[in-house]
């Protein structure tokens, strides 16, 4: 939902002091043994604002942006609304976002009935996976009353659908006391977290501690007693007009830390606001014009880092201490499934004043990280403030110097002891979504892979529908035939895993490609790059076309021919094929022809190629004809450009050519 502009309003009168910076949840820096949280747990606790309803905005005019990088993020949860419109794209896109493993939480509105909230779930299937109460409703009159009326409907429902609810997000702190205790009515406390362009550690700006993440929390109580806590909008504006905005890497430092500081403190999930900036305050991690900002990529290495799909586990202990660390320095301990731990470590102070907006510098932590066990492999992983991360192999052992800062930084220890598996390439196509294809019919695919370590895990499936088995180097995967929508399942082999998703009975992958790395084609006028992909059912016919001229990297190319049985025109319609297909445009580089013609005369072109920059361009092979026609009472002479004496010539462009058509006039 769109933020509100009190994050604007909620101006400090005073600058923030690094002295005041204090540690939010304590650790103990003596030896101690520290209990390890599931790594997926935390990729899992991770969602983000969409807005597909909105018809202005590349939520809308560029979904397959919107469903990309949500893939790339690795994000597995979005927040959208309970929207009753006839707009079936906007069920169906909710639809595809599912396929992937995407799933939403879906805010209503005070005026809906119960039976429209009762059978909402099911125009989005399998992307349903909770109600929201209203969103910020205290800005509206008579919001009290209203509340208490319609959050008993909204409970109803969700017990009758079967879903969980969570409870109304509020705006001001005053009206979290007039709304008073409702946990009866929702499964999930709501709270907004904005920072107001502070660190998401910050110890507050305000009476309590207001804006800090303890404050919040204790709000939550407020109306929700000890239910667990959803953050459903958090982030910071990167918009130089909004009062309160922090520049694009002061965000990408920022978010990472906002996670982690939120996870630490208990929160359940916590989702950004938003995927795209609109509507005027650019909260989004990629630019209103499709851009990605630099906190895409700091979160998106993030997630790629500690995403480890699969079923539950009990994580270890560590026993460990931080010598020289202060009290700013914070941490979070993850371990994945094959028992490799991930240390986050980080110093939370500010590194950005947000009244004047200058930054701060944050002078490096030198620590020293003793583990009470000997780690053979130990490798860094540094954010920095355009999301970038360097991996960096450290000295093995139980003492290891490291240094802090601001930004990120992840210390990955694993022992020689720990399994690690490295998959092959897949008998199954891949999409360009890292996910393998499968036909509706079902069928069997298998991955190659190599193991170190002491290896003894057996893999595992996350759904029903898909059984797999590993055994001489394969790892094996059999689907099921699907009769009913598009599913996704992950199989899991220690530290590895691979996703698969299958197509609808009605319905056929199909990817997309250029032989060329950079080029564009069109799929029914819709702009893609190469590698790309779409869902096609039965029954449709499709365009597939490859604009033409292109510059790729400094060089122009020309379309020859289409793959897979499409044909060799430029724009070709295409139904859908009976398996996965791939459909790729190859490309030929492709020289220009410039034919002028001096004063006497003119010169004609009989296969005009296509333009761009005002010349045309041709194949080696293209067949072209040149004719100088002198005027009346002059002659032809020569071509500049060629040694040929005829005023007619049949040419094929191989390189670059210029022509000049010389004429004589009078005697």
């Amino acid at each position: 939902m769109l933020p509100s502009y009190r994050r604007d309003l909620r101006v400090p009168l005073h600058l923030i002091k690094l002295l005041t910076v204090l540690l939010l949840f304590p650790f103990s820096f003596a030896t101690a043994q520290q209990q390890a949280a599931q790594s997926d747990g935390f990729v899992d606790s991770i969602g983000i604002n969409i807005h597909l309803i909105f018809t202005e905005t590349p939520y809308y005019t560029n979904f397959p942006l919107v469903k990309s990088s949500l893939q790339t993020l690795g994000i597995r949860h979005i927040r959208d609304g309970v929207m009753d419109t006839g707009m079936q794209d906007y069920y169906d896109r909710h639809k595809e976002l599912a396929a992937i493993g995407i799933k939403g939480l879906y805010v209503v509105t005070p005026d809906q009935s119960a039976a429209l909230l009762q059978q909402w779930p099911s125009r989005v299937g399998s992307a349903f996976e909770a109600y929201e109460n209203p969103n910020e409703y205290d800005f509206s009159a008579n919001w009290l009353s209203t509340l208490w009326g319609s959050m008993p409907v909204l409970s109803a429902a969700g017990k009758v659908a079967g879903y969980p609810v969570v409870g109304p997000s509020i705006v001001f702190p005053a009206d979290y006391y007039l709304l008073g205790n409702m946990s009866g009515f929702f499964n999930y406390a709501n709270i907004h977290n904005y920072y107001a362009g502070r660190n998401p550690g910050t110890v507050g700006w305000g009476d309590g501690g207001y804006g800090s993440i303890p404050y919040s929390l204790n709000m939550a109580k407020v109306t929700s007693g000890n239910l667990p806590v959803y953050v459903t909008e958090t982030g910071y504006s990167t918009g130089s007009w909004m009062t309160n905005y922090v520049s694009e890497e002061v965000s990408a430092v920022y978010l990472p830390r906002l996670l982690m500081e939120h996870f630490n403190a208990g929160i359940r999930r916590s989702y950004l606001y938003e995927l795209i900036s609109q509507g005027g305050q650019d909260y989004g991690l990629i630019r209103a014009d499709g851009s990605f900002k630099p906190s895409f990529y700091a979160i998106s290495n993030l997630t790629k880092l500690l995403a480890d799909p699969g079923g539950s586990f009990t994580p270890g202990t560590l026993t460990y201490t931080l010598a020289g660390a202060s009290t700013s320095v914070h941490q979070l301990l993850l371990q994945k499934r094959d028992g490799t731990y991930y240390l986050a470590l980080w110093q939370e102070v500010p590194n950005y004043e947000p009244d004047l907006h200058y930054d701060i510098p944050v002078a490096p932590m030198n620590v020293t990280l003793n583990t009470s066990s000997s780690f053979s492999g130990v490798t860094s992983y540094q954010w920095d403030r355009s999301g970038n991360v360097t991996a960096t192999d450290l000295p093995p052992g139980q003492s290891i110097p490291l240094t802090v800062t601001d930004n990120l930084q992840i210390i990955k220890l694993s022992s020689s002891a720990a399994c690690t598996y490295t998959l092959g390439t897949s008998t199954l196509p891949m999409l360009p979504i890292n996910m393998l294809a499968m036909d509706h019919s079902g069928g069997t695919g298998s991955s190659p892979y190599t193991s170190t370590g002491s290896c003894t895990t057996q893999p595992t499936s996350s759904a029903s529908w898909l059984t797999a088995s590993a055994s001489n180097g394969v790892l094996s995967y059999t689907a099921q035939p699907n009769t009913g929508d598009f599913r996704q399942a992950t199989v899991t082999l220690g530290n590895a895993s691979i996703s698969v998703y299958q197509a609808a009975s009605s319905a056929v992958f199909v990817n997309f490609d250029l032989n060329v790395a950079g080029g564009w084609i069109q799929m029914d006028g819709t702009g893609m790059s190469n590698k790309w992909w779409a869902i096609w059912r039965n029954g449709e016919v499709h365009t597939l076309s490859a604009s033409i001229p292109q510059r790729i990297n400094g060089s122009v190319y020309l379309f020859d021919y289409w793959t897979s049985g499409a044909g060799g025109t430029t724009a070709v319609s295409v139904t859908p094929p009976a398996r996965t297909t791939t459909y790729t445009a190859h490309l030929e580089t492709a020289n220009y022809l410039n034919v002028t013609a001096g004063s006497g005369g003119t010169v004609s072109v009989n296969n005009p190629g296509p333009q761009l920059d005002g010349l045309s361009y041709y194949r080696p092979w293209d067949a072209v004809g040149v004719t100088a026609t002198p005027a009346s009472g002059c002659r032809f002479l020569r071509w500049d450009g060629s040694s040929s004496l005829s005023s007619s010539l049949s040419l094929s462009i191989t390189a670059p050519t210029n022509l000049n058509a010389v004429f004589a006039c009078g005697n």
